[in-house]
C-alpha cells in the first residue's frame, strides 16, 4: 500500500485532472466549457494546468459538466480521530434541571 500525502495542492491537481477527463468524455473543448461557465478561457486553462480556480469558477464548471450536486455534501460528514470520539459526539446530552 502506498503512503500518499494528501495536501490541498494534490487534491486540487487531482480534481483538475478529473474535470479534464469529464470534459473530454463529454467532447467539450476548453473554449466551449469556459464560455458556458462564463469564465475567461485563460482562467479555465490555468485550472486544468495548475489546479487553481476560484470556488465560484469551480462551481460554474461543475454545473456545466453536470457535477454540481457533487458539492452538496462537502463538509457535511464529520471526521473523528477515534471510535471513542465518534461515540462521545453521538450521545445525547441532557440538561440538568436545578429545581
Amino acid at each position: 500500500m502506498k503512503n500518499i500525502l494528501t495536501t490541498p495542492f494534490s487534491v486540487a491537481n487531482d480534481m483538475a485532472a478529473r474535470v479534464k477527463q469529464r470534459r473530454l468524455e463529454q467532447r467539450i473543448t476548453q473554449a466551449d466549457l469556459a464560455k458556458k461557465a462564463d469564465l475567461p478561457l485563460s482562467t479555465y486553462r490555468h485550472f486544468e494546468q495548475k489546479g487553481q480556480i476560484s470556488l465560484r469558477g469551480l462551481l460554474q464548471v461543475a454545473f456545466v459538466l453536470g457535477c454540481l450536486e457533487d458539492f452538496r455534501n462537502v463538509f457535511t460528514q464529520r471526521q473523528w480521530a477515534t471510535l471513542d470520539d465518534m461515540l462521545q459526539s453521538t450521545t445525547t446530552k441532557q440538561r440538568v434541571r436545578n429545581d
